[in-house]
């Protein structure tokens, strides 16, 4: 908010949060004050933030737990450690894959796989995810998934 004050001051203009008083002369040292005060207890509640998942984080692989996305067609076996084959995340990657080799475009890829009822990790498939998981599958280049 205050980069965006600073922004707004330089052009002329006066920019306002939803909370602040909308009487406030934004030049008053009272209302001064207290944005910084806010803004100064947002960062260091986004730092507290960042510092506990980090922990966290830090517990897990300390555990030897893995951490961080999975790709597609993988899943964490049940001892929290061990990617195992997931087959029908395998077999959605194999014919997303297909469709691509067909010449479609990524919003028709989306549109065939949804339409063809192919489970995805969401409600449905998107064309950023289509895209987002050719290009990972493409630079890993882990051909072992869709072989199965």
């Amino acid at each position: 908010m205050a980069t965006i004050e600073r922004l707004a001051e330089r052009y002329g203009a006066r920019a306002l949060a939803v909370d602040d008083d909308a009487k406030a002369d934004a030049a008053d040292p009272s209302a001064f004050l207290m944005r910084s005060i806010k803004d100064a207890f947002a960062q260091y509640e986004r730092l507290v933030i960042s510092a506990r998942t980090r922990a966290a984080l830090t517990v897990k692989k300390d555990r030897g737990e893995r951490t961080g996305g999975l790709p597609i067609g993988r899943t964490v076996g049940a001892d929290g450690r061990v990617l195992v084959d997931d087959d029908l995340e395998a077999a959605a990657l194999k014919r997303l894959l297909e469709l691509r080799a067909s010449g479609l475009s990524i919003r028709a890829i989306a549109g065939a796989l949804d339409d063809e009822g192919v489970p995805s990790r969401g409600r449905r498939w998107h064309k950023t995810t289509v895209e987002r998981v050719r290009r990972r599958h493409q630079a890993s280049g882990d051909d072992d998934v869709v072989d199965g």
